[in-house]
């Protein structure tokens, strides 16, 4: 009759807790919590659970693993279970974890046109939002979407007003939401539809070299730009200047007529995280000061002509005010905060360029430290040059 008596007899009068199994899977959950092996830990207290299904701490430790892992669902689960199988200050300590759970987090499942449909998604609230520690938790969840992501998949965020690739959704605490998403708006064109007119603001350093023009030196370079999506495509126009500096026969020389301006036009990539990622081809038009000139005055009568500084001697040397055309590839990286495509954006902007330049046939040049000017004729009025331009950037939405 034994063996009968067993197998009538409740499940979990034939599986007593085992202390021993219990005691060690929640120690080594412990250690590898202060290690930060987080899923070590969680399967270490899943252990711990099934030694013992009423053991606290078992259930505690996870609710606190799930909810730093930003899974609020299976935080309050854990917590709702500690708070069941608790005593005293610990089952109010679960209890109170649970209903802040509930009454600030719910679930949202975002689902595709089609099945296993991915694509990268792009969360906002629509709103500002105020709490430090749930605007961490909504950067967090936003920047887990920014990489590929297969559909339908399922977040805890904090309750509010969202979009999701566009697509309003309205989250409930304790609640579960769901939002569908089209076929035009997952990815590339997706993303285009989301990306917003900025201005960017850049600062940094250029500085151009050749053969031609060795005496031009780095420059603090300032662009003030604005760019417009239209789809997938980004155009743009800028204004340059730079603060430009060359080298004279008694030393360095300012010009301040080193302005500049053009247009730009490219795409943004998509690319996982917080990182905006746009190369662009353009050109600009700019007033290149510097540019030297080896000048001889054969009839001495104040009337120079001059060419290509060589190594004859010459009567003077000037230094004319070049106008160049400058095609040029660049690439822009911004850091927005979330990867939102909304987000101020901080970055840097760098651009090869290749100037094709002249300067006029004939014109007047002062003389450096008089207010005497001379007249000149250019026997060789191209030049060229490469560029290389680095600028830090702060981006703004319109």
């Amino acid at each position: 009759m034994i063996p009968l008596l067993l197998l009538l007899a409740p499940a979990h009068a034939q599986e007593a807790p085992d202390d021993g199994a219990y005691d060690y899977h929640i120690n080594q959950a412990r250690l590898f919590i202060k290690k930060g092996w987080t899923a070590d830990a969680l399967r270490e207290l899943e252990a711990a659970q099934a030694a013992n299904a009423e053991g606290f701490q078992a259930f505690w430790l996870a609710a606190q693993l799930h909810y730093d892992q930003m899974d609020a669902s299976a935080a309050w689960e854990a917590a709702e279970r500690a708070a069941e199988v608790g005593e005293g200050d610990e089952r109010s300590s679960a209890a109170q974890f649970r209903d802040f759970l509930k009454s600030t987090y719910g679930e949202l499942t975002i689902e595709g046109p089609y099945e296993a449909a991915a694509s990268i998604l792009q969360l906002e609230p629509s709103g500002p939002i105020l709490d430090p520690e749930l605007k961490r938790w909504i950067d967090k969840v936003a920047l887990t979407l920014r990489t590929r992501t297969l559909l339908p998949v399922t977040v805890t965020v904090p309750a509010g007003e969202y979009t999701v690739n566009g697509q309003p959704v309205s989250v409930v605490a304790g609640k579960e939401r769901d939002v569908a998403l089209g076929r035009d708006d997952l990815g590339a064109k997706g993303m285009a539809k989301l990306l917003v007119p900025r201005v960017e603001i850049g600062t940094g350093v250029g500085v151009m070299f050749s053969d031609r023009v060795p005496n031009l030196q780095p420059s603090i370079e300032t662009q003030l730009g604005f760019t417009q999506p239209f789809g997938r495509m980004i155009f743009g126009a800028m204004i340059d200047y730079s603060l430009r500096s060359y080298q004279v026969d008694d030393g360095t020389a300012f010009n301040p007529r080193a302005l500049g301006g053009g247009l730009r036009f490219g795409t943004e990539l998509m690319v996982g995280g917080p990182l905006a990622f746009r190369p662009s081809i353009g050109y600009r038009f700019a007033l290149v000061p510097g540019i030297p000139l080896a000048c001889d005055d054969p009839d001495l009568d104040g009337a120079y002509s001059c060419g290509v500084p060589g190594d004859a001697s010459s009567d003077a040397s000037v230094y004319a005010v070049g106008r160049a055309h400058i095609p040029f590839g660049e690439v822009a990286i911004d850091w927005r905060r979330a990867g939102r495509t909304t987000a101020t954006g901080f970055g840097v902007r760098a651009a090869v360029e290749q100037a094709f330049g002249s300067i006029p046939e004939s014109s007047e040049a002062t003389v450096i430290d008089s207010d005497d000017t001379i007249t000149f004729t250019a026997t060789d009025t191209a030049w060229t040059a490469t560029g290389i331009r680095l600028l830090a950037e702060l981006s703004l939405t319109l």
